[in-house]
């Protein structure tokens, strides 16, 4: 079992890590709103930062976003705060396309909230649903090789 910590990133972000022994841990981190995009792109580094040096991930996955009015300029912020965090601490990152994780968690359209908690695990949003579908994802796709790159 490989260590994966995966982000469904944006100003509430979920995100799902597994360990050696196959537990997950899940959860979600609101950041502030009322702060200047840049402001929250700072914070939400130094807290990936601090996740990536507790929880000594192997690889480090996110939803890519896609180009598709102002939230996506959020949204590529937060993709490269992931970005800098796993290569300043030296971990393999990758970029999964949402619409293979949505195919993956069976939803055509709508949240993943009632499919995550259809597999057991007892999601409070569609935050960490996302993280934990794309976690899912990485481990049962086998997109990662083990070795930091992509199989």
């Amino acid at each position: 079992m490989n260590r994966i910590l995966a982000f469904d990133q944006g100003n509430t972000t979920g995100w799902a890590f597994a360990d050696d022994d196959g537990e997950i841990t899940f959860g979600t981190w609101h950041f502030d709103v009322t702060q200047s995009e840049a402001a929250r792109w700072v914070c939400a580094g130094r807290v990936i930062s601090d996740a990536i040096v507790e929880l000594q991930p192997q690889v480090v996955a996110y939803e890519r976003p896609f180009f598709r009015g102002k939230a996506s300029l959020q949204l590529y912020g937060y993709a490269v705060a992931i970005e800098m965090m796993a290569y300043m601490h030296e971990v393999p990152c990758l970029a999964v396309h949402g619409a293979s994780i949505k195919a993956h968690a069976g939803v055509r359209a709508g949240k993943p909230v009632a499919e995550a908690r259809a597999r057991g695990w007892e999601v409070d949003d569609d935050h960490q649903a996302d993280a934990l579908f794309l976690l899912d994802y990485v481990r049962v796709k086998a997109v990662w090789d083990g070795e930091g790159g992509k199989a």
